[in-house]
């Protein structure tokens, strides 16, 4: 038996999509109701779904929580309200739940604009077992753990959810309120890689790279930094921003973050962005030569990139090509 889980306030523009991405594999669908003023209740009712409420108290594992204690499958897919399996997908569900040899899976989550263009896409963990073991932690930016220890997880690159939660309009906003929650959680002493990798973000995003970079090393007293396997899927990104912040900044050694993004390539040799933090690297110092040459590799690896790692090449795609081209400029002027 399959229960599909979702907790939601004011979701009714996007929880009947959701709903019915999972209701062909799913023998009951629950959903945790954080205090919706809209009809997103009756929408999921109409639906077959079994309703329960929760007042919202600022804690996204608690509410999530709530909803695992009323599950009565054996397995359990968990969805944000504004995410929906595509491509039939979620039809290959039930043969891996039953094949399983572990108790979780991630699927491979595709972020969509307002138009239907990919944004960017990684792995993310919702599908596993039931079990009064398994619960999620954290207040924000929560995390799936078995007992004392995060859960183990294979992945699923055919098994498609598309999410429509980011927004121009919208990211400010969830940033804001995101950054207070982890903010609250820091003071009260609870550090670890994940608070250290949500600070790193928040910061790199306002251009605050000497606290980007603070943070990433933050990340490091708790996390292996150069790990190279499936732990770090999803926090990948915090590679990135600790090169490009290090790039930024006028008070680290030029040696020191050569180094560092040699480290880098050497683990990711096909990822275009590591690559792009090198050309850039090279543009600052004014080795043009070798800034166009790392430029054009960036921009090849990034037309045959399908690793498993977090790829946001196509945000600074047009950028690449102009700062190339301004470089053949200054060259041509020289």
């Amino acid at each position: 038996m399959i229960s599909a889980c979702v907790i939601a306030k004011n979701e009714a523009a996007v929880i009947g999509r959701c709903i019915n991405s999972v209701k062909r594999i799913a023998d009951e669908i629950i959903l945790v109701d954080t205090g919706s003023t809209d009809d997103t209740v009756r929408i999921a009712e109409g639906l077959g779904a079994r309703v329960f409420f929760r007042e919202w108290d600022n804690d996204f594992s608690a509410a999530k929580n709530h909803a695992l204690n009323q599950v009565r499958g054996d397995w359990v897919i968990f969805l944000d309200a504004d995410e929906y399996f595509v491509e039939d997908s979620e039809l290959k569900l039930p043969f891996y739940i039953k094949n399983a040899k572990t108790k979780a899976f991630m699927c491979m989550m595709r972020h969509i604009d307002a138009e239907g263009s990919v944004m960017a896409q990684n792995y993310s963990l919702r599908v596993f077992k039931n079990s009064p073991d398994i619960r999620y932690k954290g207040i924000v930016h929560e995390r799936l753990f078995d007992g004392d220890s995060e859960i183990k997880f294979n992945l699923l690159k055919d098994v498609i959810i598309h999410h429509t939660g980011y927004t121009k309009a919208n990211l400010a906003e969830k940033d804001a309120r995101n950054y207070e929650l982890i903010m609250k959680m820091e003071k009260a002493g609870h550090r670890d890689q994940f608070t250290s990798y949500y600070l790193a973000m928040h910061f790199f995003q306002k251009g605050d790279y000497q606290k980007a970079y603070h943070y990433t090393n933050e990340f490091k007293k708790f996390a292996r930094l150069n790990l190279k396997k499936d732990e770090h899927i999803f926090l990948f990104r915090i590679f990135i921003v600790r090169l490009a912040s290090m790039i930024e900044l006028d008070n680290i050694d030029t040696e020191d973050t050569y180094k560092e993004i040699q480290n880098f390539l050497w683990l990711y040799p096909t990822h275009p962005e590591i690559k792009l933090c090198e050309a850039r690297f090279y543009d600052k110092l004014g080795m043009y030569d070798k800034a166009v040459e790392s430029y054009n590799e960036a921009i090849l690896l990034n037309e045959k990139y399908d690793g498993e790692n977090q790829n946001l090449f196509w945000e600074q795609y047009h950028t690449v090509f102009i700062r190339i081209g301004e470089i053949y400029e200054l060259k041509g002027k020289g």
